[in-house]
């Protein structure tokens, strides 16, 4: 075996991860991200295992490296958006969502972004906030006439209005989302 060969050591981390083995992981994550410091992956993947292990601060630290080598990085963004939600900070957490709004570069990643809008609304207990968003997001998918985003974005907001108490709406939703 190379000890050399970066992807090894990702592949190894994930493996870990996997089977609950973290420590591991972290070993096999900070010798990837030693290998190859100037690619965007390493710091992804290793910020995924920090933000899984609750180590919110240096997760989000990690993702911001993956960021500035490639600010097009979109999964970085993502973790961003979710480590400031774990961590109770809906202002940046929507800040995150933003950022990852603009880098986007094609319709599936602005549904991304606006995915993770919605979900840390959701954390923060704004519901309303989360719903207006997906109307932005189903405008969108309307707009590329694409039906199954708006029927799985109709099939979100049922859900979200059902855990709310609102079932009579929910129900209208998820029958919008058949059609």
């Amino acid at each position: 075996i190379n000890p050399e060969f970066a992807a090894a050591y990702n592949a190894v981390g994930y493996a870990q991860r996997n089977h609950g083995n973290l420590d591991d992981a972290r070993q096999a994550f900070s010798r990837y991200v030693e290998l190859i410091p100037g690619e965007a992956n390493p710091y992804d993947s290793y910020a995924e295992l920090l933000l899984e292990m609750g180590e919110y601060d240096e997760s989000i630290e990690n993702y911001r490296k993956a960021i500035e080598i490639d600010p097009n990085f979109i999964s970085a963004y993502a973790g961003i958006t979710i480590g400031q939600s774990l961590k109770g900070n809906a202002e940046a957490a929507q800040a995150a969502a933003t950022e990852m709004l603009a880098a986007a570069r094609n319709s599936g990643q602005k549904q991304a972004a606006w995915f993770r809008s919605v979900t840390s609304h959701l954390f923060a207990g704004d519901l309303a906030a989360a719903l207006e968003v997906s109307e932005q997001r189903l405008a969108a998918a309307a707009a590329d006439d694409n039906h199954i985003t708006m029927g799985n974005i109709r099939e979100y907001m049922g859900d979200m209005v059902s855990v709310s108490g609102e079932g009579g709406k929910a129900l209208e939703l998820y029958a919008s989302a058949l059609e």
